[in-house]
Parts: structure tokens; sequence; C-alpha cells
């Protein structure tokens, strides 16, 4: 009986020892920091037809558009060397081409998408605090917390939420 005792008190301070020796004091850091905003986002083109509630998440290297539907992973998109759609990867202008209608510059989605102005060109400034350009076939405005894309062939449309109902 003893001896039970002494095996199973032995095996349980192991066992114990095993896992708090294994565990990780300090949580691993993850290399990709996203800061992120929440928008109500509308996308017409080509590839996808989307109007829902989701998230934007900015890094150094990338660009992550993440959409929900019903709490449910509906779409998303990722921008980096390549441009990726629900894991399925393109290059910059055969993405621009599929999902924008048009080559454009590899980067005109992801400026879009950080409300910067297109072709690195000086924008326009308007009346809601941001800005406007227009080119032979966008037509382009960034206001406080909405961002608007237009061009022959898609919409991009998106209101950031500043503590307000979409």
């Amino acid at each position: 009986m003893k001896k039970m005792l002494f095996f199973r008190a032995f095996a349980l301070s192991f066992f114990a020892l095993f896992f708090i020796s294994c565990a990780s004091k300090n949580p691993a850091q993850n290399s990709e920091q996203y800061e992120s905003k929440a928008v109500q986002m509308l996308i017409i083109s080509p590839l996808v037809r989307i109007n829902d509630a989701g998230f934007i998440h900015f890094n150094k290297n990338a660009l992550k558009v993440q959409i929900y539907s019903a709490g449910a992973g509906l779409f998303e998109l990722k921008i980096a060397e390549k441009i990726c759609v629900n894991s399925t990867c393109y290059a910059p202008k055969d993405f621009n081409v599929k999902f924008l209608g048009d080559i454009y510059y590899e980067n005109i989605l992801a400026d879009v998408i950080a409300s910067k102005p297109l072709y690195n060109r000086k924008p326009q400034p308007n009346l809601c605090g941001g800005f406007s350009q227009s080119f032979a076939d966008i037509s382009y405005e960034v206001c406080a917390d909405k961002t608007s894309f237009k061009s022959k062939k898609a919409k991009i449309e998106f209101r950031a939420s500043n503590d307000k109902e979409f």
C-alpha cells in the first residue's frame, strides 16, 4: 500500500514537473503584429461581390482584409508580394485584371485600402476632410471615415468604425 502511494505521488510529481518545465514562461511573440480597424465594406468586382462587415489589418510588410457574414469568415484578402484571395494567390498585375478589371499599377488596391493617394500624384483636398482624385476611368475619394473607389468594372467602398454605427 505504501509503495502504491509512493509510486502515485512520484508519478504525479514527475508529470507536474515535466509539464511545468516545458511550459513557455513568455508567450511567443507573433512576428506579424497588425494594426486593425473595423470596417463596413462593399466590393463589386468581376471576381467578387460582397457587402458585409470586417476588419482591415495593416503591418509594415502586408495588408489583410477579412470580411465576415453572420460571424463566419466569408472573404480574406492578403496583399504582400503576391495578392491572395481565400488562399488562392496571384501576381499583382494578374490580380488587378481579375479583381479590378484592368492592369493598373501593382499596389493600387493596397493604396485604396490604406486610403493613400493613387499613382503617387498629389490629390485635391475635399470638403469632408480628405481628398479626391479623378483619372480617365477612376473616381477615388477619401473622407474622414469613408473611402470610395470606382472604375468602369469595379467598385470598392468602405466605412471605418469610429465608435459610430455603420
